[in-house]
């Protein structure tokens, strides 16, 4: 048995919510621009008149100039923003209707290191909306007993026209990946994209969602330690050993490798006196946070390595989403779209091909600050296996390299070392294999179909009705810009953390001398 390190926990990591305290939304001189307006409510729940504030827009905390105004007004409902038209994401605390005294506290927020929601102890809503010029729009929040806060949207036109600045600036135009020839996704990024939209899709549909349905996924931090290590110790009980490293995973950024020795997790020496592998890795990952100095001590090929590096959380860039699981065209994209988790499974999936293609369009295009992909629903004829012709005297066919994820190779049973020897009853031979392999992709759908295979010495024959999967029509944004204002301001909470350590070592050093001092004077 295997130890399988997915999930993690740090004392200063959380959502978007938490790593957006440092940074401020600037708004850009523009002259007589149109514009539109947002109406943040006030609305009745659990027989109390509650208020939404704005605590962040656009990866960026709200900064004091715009969040001081009477606190009436708050209370009243009447207070609006001026944004420029656009994508605009938001983050708002909902709160029981203000006191003079919370309403102080809430003003002083952007002076410590905690947001507004977490200074109010508010409900966090997050959304994205898209907004015309000339409109006016006014959010509208309910409540009902299974659902506590829903989120709609109104609108209607007015005129908007400034001769100063607007309050919030849009998120920048994405550009469609279908007129930049350069960034087209490899074949099989891209094929993987079509797969988990596909899943996001079945996952919204499982959940009584509608058919044609958007989201919005914020700015959060990857957080998977992807370590897989032997539950037995080695070395006579001084060293865990490392199976396999996860990609984009913490461990891999502290790169850790398959094989490693680990004798020594920060001060921690390792020994099975103190508990079992899994024990001392999950005191070790409990302790991490951003900013803090990892240490870790390991023999690798026989040489002693010692890996010292900063925590800093990798951050995954803000998606947004409509879809459609049926021939239903996307004609035109919703302008409200609310924060509706993926589970976790999924959501690890997400996460780490979201990075992928971010890397992906940083190494092509570096400016590029957001980009759609839009994807027409379609059968997936691919079969989803790789191997190699095999010319043993036994059995004489492909020996299977690789399966894909939820294929159809895949869910008829085919396995890694498989040898594929005939198909539908049909031998291979060195004068078909080439003719007869190309038959997978063009299987009758809904017939039955037959593969046999030589496993372990066995001949075996598997059969079901071909269903090749038909992906989802969607459309994707991904923000690629928020993705870069998240990892600045986490690297700057790493540095305040730093800072906070060094304080508060220093201060202990301070107090222990002190100590000393008084305790060697008492002795005189």
């Amino acid at each position: 048995m295997n130890i399988v390190f997915k999930d993690w926990k740090t004392k200063a990591v959380k959502l978007l919510i938490s790593t957006t305290v440092l940074s401020l939304s600037l708004a850009l001189p523009i002259s007589a621009m149109e514009c539109s307006t947002l109406t943040l409510p006030t609305f009745e729940h659990n027989n109390k008149k509650h208020v939404v504030l704005l605590s962040a827009h656009n990866v960026n905390s709200q900064p004091k100039r715009k969040m001081y105004y009477p606190r009436k007004v708050v209370n009243a409902g009447e207070k609006s923003y001026s944004l420029s038209p656009g994508k605009h994401t938001l983050i708002l605390a909902v709160t029981p209707a203000l006191s003079g005294g919370k309403w102080n506290h809430a003003m002083a927020y952007w002076n410590s290191d905690k947001t507004l929601v977490e200074t109010l102890g508010a409900q966090p809503i997050i959304v994205q909306i898209d907004t015309k010029a000339n409109y006016a729009y006014q959010l509208q929040v309910s409540s009902t007993s299974e659902q506590p806060f829903k989120v709609n949207i109104s609108e209607q036109p007015t005129d908007c026209q400034l001769e100063h600045d607007v309050d919030f600036q849009a998120q920048s135009r994405a550009e469609n990946i279908d007129e930049l020839p350069s960034l087209q996704l490899p074949k099989l990024m891209d094929y993987r994209l079509n797969q988990v939209m596909t899943k996001i899709a079945d996952f919204h549909l499982a959940n009584n969602q509608m058919i044609t349905f958007a989201n919005f996924l914020p700015t959060v931090s990857h957080n998977v330690f992807g370590l897989v290590v032997n539950n037995k110790f080695e070395n006579k009980g001084t060293a865990v050993k490392v199976l396999s490293v996860q990609p984009y995973s913490i461990a891999s950024r502290l790169t850790l490798l398959s094989g490693d020795r680990i004798t020594h997790l920060d001060k921690l020496k390792v020994s099975e006196a103190k508990g079992s592998p899994t024990d001392l890795l999950k005191e070790f990952i409990a302790a991490i946070y951003i900013g803090k100095t990892i240490r870790i001590k390991l023999i690798r090929n026989g040489e002693t390595v010692d890996i010292v590096q900063t925590f800093i959380p990798l951050m995954v860039p803000a998606v947004s989403y409509q879809l459609t699981s049926s021939n239903i065209p996307i004609e035109q994209e919703q302008n409200l779209r609310t924060y509706n988790k993926l589970s976790a499974e999924l959501n690890f999936e997400y996460n780490q091909l979201m990075l992928e293609i971010f890397d992906f369009v940083q190494n092509k295009a570096p400016e590029l600050e957001a980009l759609t992909i839009n994807r027409a629903s379609k059968v997936n004829r691919r079969f989803g296996l790789t191997g190699a012709i095999n010319s043993a005297e036994t059995q004489y066919g492909l020996t299977i390299e690789k399966i894909d994820i939820d294929s159809t190779a895949e869910q008829i049973g085919l396995k890694k070392g498989d040898v594929l020897v005939k198909i539908n009853g049909q031998q291979f031979s060195r004068n078909n294999i080439k003719q007869l392999l190309p038959t997978l992709a063009t299987l009758p759908i809904g017939e039955t179909f037959s593969l046999t295979v030589e496993r372990v010495g066995q001949l075996i024959t598997l059969q079901q009705k071909y269903q090749p999967v038909t992906t989802v029509a969607y459309n994707l944004t991904i923000d690629l810009a928020s993705k870069l204002k998240a990892d600045e301001n986490v690297a700057s909470i790493g540095e305040m953390n730093r800072s906070k350590a060094l304080y508060k070592r220093l201060g202990r050093v301070g107090k222990h001398d002190s100590d000393s001092a008084w305790s060697s004077g008492k002795q005189r």
